[in-house]
C-alpha cells in the first residue's frame, strides 16, 4: 500500500513534465476512455465540469472500483495515462478517476480552508475549501453510479 501512495505522488508530480510528445501520444489513445458531464451544484451554486476515467478491464467484477478525484480535472489525460499503464503493468490496481475542472477564477477558492488575508489586496477570493469538499462529498459522489 505504501509503494502505491508513492507511486500515485509520483503520478501526480510527474504528469505534468516536459515530455510533451509522450503526453500527445497517451492523451489521443486516454481521451477516448474519459466521458465528461456538467452537472449543477446546488453546494457550490454554480455548474461544474467533471471529467470520468473508467479502465477497460477484461474481467468484469461487480466489486466497486476505488475513485481517485483529481483537481484541475482539465489535465485528466496525462495522469488516466499514467494510471491506464500502471493498470494493465498489473503495478496499480484498477480504478475510477473523476477530473473536476477549474470553475472560472475560483480554484485558490475551492483549495483554500479559510480565507487568506494576504490575498485581500489581489482580490482573489479565498475559504471555499470546506464548501468545496462538501460539494465532492454529497454532490460529486452521486454523480459516479452514471
Amino acid at each position: 500500500m505504501k509503494i502505491q501512495h508513492i507511486i500515485l505522488f509520483l503520478i501526480v508530480n510527474l504528469s505534468f513534465s516536459s515530455n510533451s510528445l509522450r503526453a500527445q501520444k497517451i492523451d489521443s489513445k486516454i481521451l477516448k476512455m474519459v466521458n465528461s458531464k456538467i452537472i449543477h451544484s446546488k453546494v457550490l451554486n454554480q455548474k461544474r465540469k467533471l471529467f470520468i476515467y473508467k479502465p477497460q478491464i477484461d474481467i468484469f467484477s461487480e466489486a466497486p472500483l476505488p475513485v481517485l478525484y483529481m483537481m484541475d480535472g482539465e489535465n485528466i489525460g496525462m495522469v488516466a495515462g499514467i494510471v491506464d499503464s500502471l493498470i494493465n503493468s498489473g503495478d496499480f490496481p484498477p480504478m475510477i478517476i473523476v477530473g473536476i475542472a477549474n470553475y472560472k477564477d475560483e480554484r485558490t477558492n475551492d483549495l483554500s480552508p479559510v480565507p487568506l488575508t494576504t490575498n485581500q489586496i489581489s482580490g482573489t477570493k479565498t475559504g471555499g475549501g470546506n464548501l468545496f469538499l462538501k460539494f465532492i462529498k454529497d454532490e460529486g459522489l452521486c454523480c459516479m453510479a452514471t
